[in-house]
Formats: C-alpha cells, structure tokens, sequence
C-alpha cells in the first residue's frame, strides 16, 4: 500500500472515530464546510479540502458532494487518486 493511501486512511479513521462522519455535505449552506471541519486539526482540514475538490472535479461539480459525509468524500477520493495512478502506470507501459 502507498504511503498516500495509508495517511488518507488514518485520517478517514480518525473522523470516523470522532463522529465528524455523521454530518453531511450541503452546499445550500454556506458554512457547510466549516462546519465539518471545525473540530479537526489544520492538517486534517487540508486534507479534507483537498479531497473534496478531487472529488467534486471527478463527479462534475461540488453541488454533486451534497449528502456525501467526511468518510464518504475520504473514501471517493483515495478511490479517484487510485484510479488516476492505474491510469498514468498504464500509459507508460
């Protein structure tokens, strides 16, 4: 397992375990974001953005995380970054 992909998974952990999954995306309040990340740490809030906007350009925009919970955008993420890393190992064979 990568390096990247053991740290996203720490991290999903630790959301997980300190109930931060339980709330949800909604784009139609503007503190969404800020709501679901006041209780982590800087680090774990770059993290955080970072993943949503990885997962918002691969479903097409941010209004398609509605409903999704901080596990559930950790998840999609590391999926999408598998998923561009199989794809750029198989265009160098």
């Amino acid at each position: 397992m990568g390096k990247t992909f053991l740290v996203a998974l720490f991290f999903a952990s630790m959301l997980i375990i300190s109930g931060c999954g339980e709330k949800t995306i909604d784009y139609s309040d503007p503190n969404t974001l800020i709501t679901l990340t006041e209780k982590m740490s800087t680090e774990e809030q770059v993290h955080f953005i970072s993943d949503v906007m990885v997962v918002a350009l691969a479903l097409g925009g941010e209004e398609k995380l509605n409903g999704y919970t901080v596990s559930q955008v950790t998840e999609e993420a590391i999926n999408v970054r598998a998923f561009i890393r199989k794809k750029i190992l198989n265009s160098l064979r």
